[in-house]
């Protein structure tokens, strides 16, 4: 890995999910259904957002990093069921239908993203 990217990981405080087990025993205890929208805060590099996607019935991804964003955004261009944004989940107003939220949450976010969902009361 390089120093570059060893830094923007440890700034972002990002960790990835890599092992299909936890992949696939994160998306099952999400409780998530064919009939959910799905607010993926962080993808990275979309390992959970494959998962999600196939569960449920569309995917919102918001990632702050423009690497892993742009990756994403590139991989997914052609599937109407993924939108993805490269942006800070705290400057994303909550969807205004039901939806859930999945992420492998980065440590500094804990408390923002653990607000969010109640934004959009």
């Amino acid at each position: 890995m390089s120093r570059a990217l060893s830094r923007t990981r440890k700034i972002l405080s990002q960790n990835f999910l890599v092992d299909a087990g936890a992949v696939h025993r994160v998306v099952r205890s999400s409780g998530v259904t064919g009939d959910d929208l799905v607010v993926e805060i962080g993808p990275g590099d979309g390992v959970l957002t494959r998962r999600l996607l196939a569960a449920s019935r569309r995917v919102l991804a918001y990632e702050k990093d423009p690497r892993y964003a742009g990756r994403l955004a590139r991989r997914y261009a052609g599937d109407p069921r993924i939108r993805c944004y490269h942006i800070d989940i705290r400057d994303v107003r909550p969807p205004r239908e039901p939806f859930a939220v999945v992420a492998n949450v980065p440590f500094a976010a804990t408390t923002v993203i653990g607000r969010y969902p109640q934004q959009s009361a």
